[in-house]
């Protein structure tokens, strides 16, 4: 994610006309609040004094914010589908592979209480 945060700045150049720069511009800040929203999420999976290593109060936090950021991604992709943008396709291309990360996370925080059920485990 850290990584497709530049992309839309470097990407400018490249823009057919002004409205793809401005629909560029709303991807980087895209971009930003989805790495943070990331960084949330590492951040309530730390676990401090007393506190579980998971709980649902938790995996709802993960599965708000990893959507988040998912809808970030997608948000960018449609600024530049509904601008015509020439760079659509390459910042497709960048966002594949984080939205399936992003997705399988979603899958496995979806499915965790059976996983956690198969191996004998719970949450607390």
């Amino acid at each position: 994610m850290k990584n497709l945060a530049s992309l839309p700045q470097t990407l400018i150049s490249k823009a057919n006309d002004a409205r793809s720069e401005s629909a560029l511009g709303d991807c980087g800040s895209l971009f930003s609040d989805a790495a943070d929203r990331l960084g949330d999420s590492v951040r309530a999976v730390e676990v401090g004094p007393g506190e579980k290593v998971l709980d649902e109060v938790k995996i709802g936090d993960l599965n708000a914010w990893i959507s988040a950021a998912m809808t970030c991604e997608e948000t960018c992709l449609d600024g530049l589908e509904e601008v015509g943008s020439t760079v659509v396709g390459e910042v497709r291309e960048r966002v594949q592979r984080s939205k399936e990360y992003l997705s399988n996370s979603l899958a496995i925080l979806a499915n965790i209480q059976t996983l956690l059920h198969k191996f004998h485990l719970a949450l607390h």
